[in-house]
């Protein structure tokens, strides 16, 4: 019987790497090239492929075996009021997209708002 090892993965500006939660220890950092400003991240189901968010207000598609972008699918945040992507969630073919932005009044219904978007 295969164990896995339980750990998450953190992402910061332009760093990610692995935290193994067995040996409380950090993995070394890689980059996702054409990747910078990492506000948020969650990965496909499956784990092929991880969803990141960036202060650019941009979510991005990158296929994890590579580490590299997925060419032509990049999605601007922006067009739907967001103003401070946070996080991403990829659930039964939906995206789940926080927004953080605090410069909206306590009675604005979108402050900290979860964007919904369906997948085709």
């Amino acid at each position: 019987m295969e164990r896995r090892e339980r750990q998450a993965h953190v992402g910061y500006d332009t760093s990610l790497r692995t935290y193994h939660y067995a040996t409380n220890t950090l993995g070394q950092i890689f980059r996702v090239p054409n990747v910078s400003g990492i506000t948020g991240m969650g990965f496909t189901p499956n784990g092929a492929d991880l969803f990141v968010t960036t202060d650019a207000e941009k979510l991005h598609r990158v296929r994890w075996a590579t580490k590299r972008l997925v060419s032509g699918w990049t999605f601007d945040l922006t067009r739907f009021g967001i103003w401070d992507g946070r996080a991403v969630e990829l659930i039964g073919g939906r995206f789940y997209v926080l927004d953080g932005y605090d410069g909206r009044s306590d009675a604005d219904p979108l402050k900290y708002a979860v964007y919904v978007f369906n997948v085709s």
